[in-house]
């Protein structure tokens, strides 16, 4: 059999000030990178809003240019040429040396690995600033550099070669963490694990907690590159313990205890109390109670039921409507909503928490997005953005209230009596956002997941429940099902199989009335959701007929 091929290749498009490429596989975008370009050098920028789009053309005809449209009446205004480059092609490099003892550096532009090109450099006043060639330079040698050089966090070293092809000696790499774009901290002393435990902890920083993190940091002798950059060195104790310092300070960090459970490799965590609720989701809207506030144009969408251990749970959400007639309408799409896009959505919001390690956290609206469609490539455009906030929004007037019945005595005299204590929990919060003049949609925003100062007392609060992370590679008509199952999986840890009652997954998958209309295709579509999931390894096993019992195996 012939070995199926890719045509793969990146196309730049760009002018004086920015450059974007374009991945294409097959002549599918598959992914793309946008950059200002300053001193010759590409900075990785957010793209601005595009108020047109490029037509690619067909791979083997770059050179042909691309047609670019109006995104509003779709109409060709123009047509651009592009520069094409072969996918293989590393393109240029920097690399800097610096020699402490004669307090000269120097700058290679790398080539495949491969130095072409070489400036010099000094430090006046703070700054790197090129410097003509060292007088009497006598050196004819060759810099080899290997593609992990340039990862940071990789423990690597430069080769230096004589013309004969000899190794005279290897330069070692002063390990350095990028803080936000425009801050490098190197660090002195500091091995390979050390310097990606602290990325980690740098990537759940807040923008204000990183301003406290340079600060604390900086010295008399930091230096401005000649990229640009503010250049701050260190030792890994003293980095160490600035971050134990400003992170101990936040209340919002997910706490150890929070991944006991978890496998951070391939699972996120939900804290269990939410969880545990949420699983009832399908339960609860199955005859679900509408009503207005009297005298108000806001509706409450209401459903209750117990959970195991008896305590009351009830589902509420809250929206605007002019009419009960409109009122009915929207109820019902809300109601399809919670069990499908919503629900995707509130998964992706609590992986991106995971992803940062806080429960309340700031990120561009886009980098939800594109966790909760992770196998999406192409840009959203501005529609969809409006419609994910608004699905967002939603979601903050969607709420748990959780009732537990207790004794109480006031004093010795008096009789002991029955209260309820009830708490309020939130799908999620919207803190605060950022948009553009004009703009429905946030470009920035900070979220709550969870209400730490609240449940401070509910010790299943900070727990995590574990859930897949391809499980938000689903449809969203399939991910509700498959976090029920994971939630179950979660209660019963030791268990390699679960049991369910046919009827119960016909409820939670959302079959009801296809089963009302004909039990067999319902079973039929049972299975292929079972299927889908399964393709995901969030299950292991599944059976081939749908019995008036389920067994899947999870271990």
């Amino acid at each position: 059999m012939a070995k199926e091929t890719t045509a793969s290749s990146i196309i730049t498009v760009e002018n004086d000030k920015n450059r974007k490429y374009f991945y294409i596989e097959d002549g599918v975008v598959i992914n793309t990178k946008f950059f200002k370009i300053e001193n010759g050098l590409e900075i990785p920028v957010q793209e601005p809003e595009a108020k047109i789009s490029l037509e690619i053309p067909p791979v083997g005809r770059e050179e042909e240019g691309g047609n670019i449209r109006s995104i509003q009446t779709g109409e060709i205004i123009g047509t651009l040429g592009i520069g094409h480059q072969p996918k293989n092609d590393q393109g240029e490099r920097y690399f800097k040396v610096y020699n402490e003892t004669k307090g000269i550096g120097e700058r290679h532009k790398i080539i495949n690995n491969v130095s072409v090109e070489t400036r010099f450099y000094k430090k006046e006043n703070e700054q790197e600033v090129f410097c003509p060639r060292p007088e009497n330079d006598k050196r004819s040698h060759t810099l080899l550099f290997n593609e992990e050089i340039f990862k940071e966090g990789k423990k690597c070293e430069a080769e230096i070669y004589n013309p004969e092809g000899q190794l005279l000696k290897t330069l070692p790499w002063q390990p350095f963490i990028n803080v936000d774009g425009q801050t490098d901290i190197h660090l002195n002393d500091a091995g390979t694990s050390d310097i990606n435990k602290i990325v980690q902890k740098i990537l759940r920083m807040s923008e204000e907690e990183k301003g406290r993190l340079k600060t604390s940091i900086e010295k008399r002798d930091d230096i401005l590159t000649l990229e640009g950059k503010r250049s701050i060195t260190t030792t890994h104790s003293e980095l160490e313990k600035a971050l134990a310092t400003i992170l101990s300070s936040s209340k919002d960090l997910l706490a150890e205890p929070f991944y006991k459970s978890i496998n951070p490799e391939d699972e996120f965590g939900i804290s269990r109390i939410i969880a545990d609720q949420f699983r009832l989701l399908p339960e609860m809207l199955k005859e679900p109670l509408l009503k207005q506030q009297e005298n108000t144009t806001t509706y409450i969408i209401s459903a209750k039921t117990n959970n195991s251990k008896n305590s009351g749970i009830r589902l509420e959400h809250s929206f605007q409507a002019s009419s009960p007639e409109e009122a009915k309408k929207l109820a019902r799409l809300i109601i399809k909503r919670l069990q499908g896009v919503q629900h995707k959505i509130w998964l992706a919001v609590w992986k991106m928490a995971n992803e940062q390690g806080k429960f309340t956290y700031t990120c561009p609206l886009t980098e939800i997005m594109n966790t909760c469609y992770p196998e999406r490539n192409a840009y959203f455009q501005t529609g969809e953005k409006v419609e994910f906030y608004e699905n967002l929004k939603s979601l903050e007037n969607t709420k748990i209230v959780i009732t537990r019945k207790r004794k109480e005595k006031h004093s010795a005299k008096k009789k002991e009596k029955t209260v309820e204590d009830f708490i309020e929990i939130r799908a999620l919060e919207i803190i605060k956002g950022t948009r553009d003049i004009g703009n429905k949609y946030p470009n920035s925003i900070t979220i709550s997941v969870l209400n730490t100062s609240l449940l401070q007392k509910e010790k299943m609060a900070f727990v995590g429940a574990g859930y897949k992370k391809k499980t938000l590679e689903l449809q969203a008509k399939d991910s509700l099902l498959a976090q029920i199952i994971q939630t179950r999986k979660n209660q019963r840890q030791n268990a390699k199989e679960l049991t369910f009652e046919r009827g119960y997954l016909i409820r939670q998958a959302g079959l009801v009335k296809t089963d009302r209309a004909n039990k067999t295709v319902a079973n039929k579509r049972l299975i292929e959701k079972l299927k889908r999931i399964e393709a995901k390894d969030i299950i292991l096993e599944i059976p081939q007929r749908i019995r008036s019992t389920v067994k899947l195996k999870i271990r």
